[in-house]
This record gives C-alpha cells, sequence and structure tokens, in this order.
C-alpha cells in the first residue's frame, strides 16, 4: 500500500516492484491485455513499472495514487504525451504544451454552446432512425449489434457539424464508414502495427511476410482529413453560424488533428461501452426488465419521445451503464502521462521523459471500492432513495486535464443508444457464457469478442 504524510514525501532507496520480464523485449510476452495488469496489481501493489520493449511504463492503480500524482498539483509534472500516430498536428489526444491546452480550451467551448448540443442531439437522433430500421430488419436471429451501431457512432461527428445524417447510400458515408471499419482493426500494441507507423512503406511487406493484415492508418487519417475539410467548407457555406468548429479555416491543421482526435477516441469507445453495457443486460433477464420499465415509464409521460433531457428521470439506466463503463473499461488504462521534470512519486524517483499510466481497469475492480467487484450490480450507484451516485473510484473517461474533451458526447450517445434499443427490443443472449467468462481483446479500446444477441421486438 502506499503511504502518503499530506506533501511530505519519504524517499525509499529500493526500485520500483514490478515484473522482471526478458532481455530487450521487457514483458512484452507476459502481457495479454488488461487482466495481466490487474494481477501486476495484485502481486505488486498500487505502484509498480513494467518494462514493454524498450520504454518503461510506471502504473499508479489506486484512487489515492491517482488523485495525488495526476489530478491534484502534481497533475502538471505529468501532462505531456508521446507524439501521436500518424499525427499532423498536437490535437487532443497526443498533444503538449500550449498547443494542445489551446485546442482543449478551444473544443470544451464549442461542446458546451447550446446550439453545439442542440445539433449533436440532432445527429444522433438521424442516426437512430437508420439504426432501428435496420435492426428490424435483423430481429429473432443472431445479430452482431456492433456492426450496426459502429456506422452509427462513426456519422454523429460529420451529423454534427453539418446539422444532418449523411444519406444511407452516399459515398461520404461509405467512405467514413470504412475509415471507422479499419480503426477497428488497428492493434496499436502490435509491433507490426507500430513499425508500419513509423515506417509506412513497410506495411504490405510486414503483411505477406507475417500474413497479417495490418490497416493502413496514414490512409484512414487522410481520408479523415478530406472528408472533414469537405464538412468544415459545406458548414460554412451553409451558414451554419451556430456550429462553432466551422468558423476556423479548413487548412487550420489543429482543427483537423483536433476532429481526428475526436473521431478516433470516439467512435470505438462509445461502441464498446455500449456493447458491455448490452451484453450485461442480456446476461441479467430482470435488470432488464427494471431497465426497460423505466424507460417505458418516462418515455410515456413524455408523449413517445425519448430525449436527452430525459436522462435524470431515468437513475436506473444510468446505473447501468455506469456499471457497464465500469466493468467493461474500455480504456483500461490512460494514455501516457510523460514526467516533463525529474521527481518522485511515493519516494520512487521518476526520472524525467518517464510515461505514467493511470491503471483505469485496477481502479474499476479494486475490491476497497467495489464489493464483487466482477458483478454486474446496477444498485451499487443508487441511494436507498433509488438516485444516481457516481462513484469515487471511477474513471472511464481518463484523469485530471488529460479527461476526454468529447465526454458529454459520448454520454449522450450511450443514453439514448441504450434506451433507444431497450425501448424497442428485449436483447437475449445466444449462449449460457456468464458475463464475466466473455472473451475481450484489445485493439485501440478494450472490446468484447464477437459479441452477438437475439433481437426480439417489444412492441
Amino acid at each position: 500500500m502506499s503511504k502518503h504524510h499530506g506533501s511530505a514525501v519519504i524517499s525509499r532507496p529500493k526500485e520500483l516492484p514490478g515484473p522482471k520480464g526478458l532481455p530487450f523485449v521487457g514483458s512484452l510476452f507476459q502481457w495479454k491485455g488488461p487482466k495481466t495488469n490487474l494481477a501486476w496489481t495484485q502481486q505488486f501493489g498500487d505502484i509498480y513499472r513494467v518494462k514493454m520493449g524498450s520504454r518503461t511504463l510506471v502504473y499508479l492503480n489506486s484512487l489515492d495514487l491517482v488523485e495525488i500524482y495526476l489530478e491534484g498539483s502534481n497533475g502538471e509534472l505529468f501532462l505531456d504525451r508521446p507524439a501521436g500516430p500518424a499525427a499532423i498536428a498536437q490535437g487532443l489526444l497526443f498533444g503538449s504544451g500550449n498547443a494542445w491546452k489551446k485546442n482543449k480550451h478551444a473544443l470544451m467551448e464549442a461542446l458546451q454552446v447550446r446550439s453545439f448540443v442542440e445539433s449533436m442531439e440532432d445527429a444522433i437522433q438521424s442516426e437512430l432512425k437508420i439504426v432501428i430500421k435496420i435492426l428490424n430488419s435483423r430481429c429473432n436471429r443472431q445479430v452482431k449489434i456492433g456492426d450496426v451501431m459502429l456506422h452509427a457512432c462513426a456519422n454523429v461527428i460529420p451529423g454534427l457539424m453539418l446539422g444532418e445524417s449523411l444519406p444511407e447510400e452516399s459515398t461520404q458515408r461509405r467512405e467514413i464508414g470504412q475509415v471507422a471499419l479499419n480503426m477497428e482493426g488497428s492493434d496499436l500494441s502490435s509491433i507490426l502495427t507500430q513499425i508500419s507507423l513509423r515506417h509506412p512503406k513497410l506495411r504490405l511487406p510486414l503483411s505477406k511476410l507475417f500474413f497479417r493484415d495490418i490497416p493502413d492508418i496514414h490512409e484512414s487519417s487522410r481520408i479523415l482529413q478530406r472528408l472533414l475539410r469537405a464538412w468544415i467548407r459545406r458548414a460554412r457555406n451553409d451558414l451554419l453560424s451556430s456550429a462553432p468548429l466551422a468558423q476556423a479555416p479548413e487548412s487550420n491543421q489543429e482543427l483537423l488533428q483536433s476532429l481526428i482526435d475526436l473521431f478516433f477516441g470516439g467512435v470505438t469507445s462509445t461502441l464498446s461501452a455500449l456493447e458491455f453495457t448490452l451484453m450485461y443486460l442480456s446476461k441479467n433477464p430482470e435488470m432488464q426488465q427494471t431497465a426497460q420499465e423505466e424507460i417505458d415509464r418516462v418515455v410515456e409521460g413524455n408523449g413517445g419521445r425519448l430525449t436527452w433531457s430525459l436522462k435524470d428521470q431515468m437513475p436506473f439506466i444510468q446505473a447501468c451503464i455506469i456499471e457497464g463503463l465500469r466493468l467493461g473499461a474500455v480504456t483500461p488504462s490512460t494514455l501516457p502521462h510523460i514526467a516533463t521534470v525529474d521527481t518522485e512519486i511515493e519516494g520512487y524517483a521518476i526520472p524525467r521523459g518517464t510515461f505514467v499510466m493511470g491503471g483505469i481497469y485496477s481502479l474499476h475492480y479494486d475490491p476497497r471500492a467495489y464489493i464483487d467487484a466482477e458483478r454486474f450490480q446496477p444498485q451499487r450507484h443508487l441511494t436507498d432513495k433509488g438516485q444516481i451516485t457516481p462513484p469515487k473510484c471511477f474513471r472511464p473517461y481518463g484523469v485530471g486535464a488529460r479527461r476526454c474533451v468529447g465526454e458529454q458526447m459520448a454520454g449522450m450517445q450511450l443514453f439514448l443508444y441504450t434506451t433507444s434499443i431497450l425501448r424497442h427490443y428485449t436483447i437475449q443472449p445466444t449462449d449460457d457464457t456468464l458475463a464475466p467468462a466473455m472473451e475481450t481483446y484489445l485493439r485501440v479500446v478494450h472490446r468484447l469478442k464477437d459479441f452477438k444477441c437475439v433481437l426480439l421486438k417489444r412492441f
């Protein structure tokens, strides 16, 4: 356990604990995903170091450590990020310094504008009409709901910028869908992917040599840049003065990179969180029924209209989404926070340039914060009076100043997609596999592997 004495730090001569690893590769072959990180937390404690290739990572795995060193005043010492894959500017996800701060401030201001929030909901509602039509045609048989929802999540960004969804058969809709598919198949932890990012000309030879399909992230980024420029130009020509992001020149590289980051950071993470929530509800039919009863009661009291404004009237649904985000741990750890100076954490020396990670998966499964941490229990987030009470040991969108700026957009999508699907359908599992045993994998985010279900129409 870590020990704190106010702001004082106790120096320790010993090295940080952690797995030994192998020469040159470190613990690359030991690591099998976020459950490995949880096992290391249980073995080595709330702070450990692990070598992955040539890079040493320091993980902080308790709420105390995250709050003190990544979210408090000390968080300023760990604000920087490494350069992003295929980045054209600082942007949001991998930016550092003043450019990143300006980008974050600009986007956060835009996302708080009332007209922008309204445009966001209009875009989601437009996508929902398409989603429900497709899902209606796939009822009473196995469906991979993520295949349908991926396109909905991907098309929210153009819908937000343009004030309407792209037509179903449009070329741009197909292109943005393909970019999302390529992104979904990108394993950023793969050595082959990392090599192809640094040396794009090696991607095809490596694919042939190792019989592996390595998505062309650079090409996906170029396509997305072209589409975003076109949408900015169209938004400005259509005089959508209420869309703040459309006011910057289309050649603004920082704007483009920020929108690219919003897309790459939001599409698969929102999709994954939705899949986890629906999977757990399919495995817990009584809770699903409780959720549906709440939705029906509130929506019928609103003239049959399901809107974002009804969120606070649905505490059980909110609790289900929170629990899905907790257990899914879509981003199992933060992106690297780089130490900007030589410093210490709990008396351990942290040289400048060290990658410090918030262990979100370990936080979400911390037995000190959650009884029966692996169980889906939405009620744990409700008071005795049925009011929502968000947990403290809960960081689905990152930590501190590097917390995701698209959190509100993701939250709106999760609420409207989850409630709309439950309003129209009862979700049945396709097998008897217990929820904690469902197979997952890590690509850009933590995903359920091949999640399928059966949808039964309710009305």
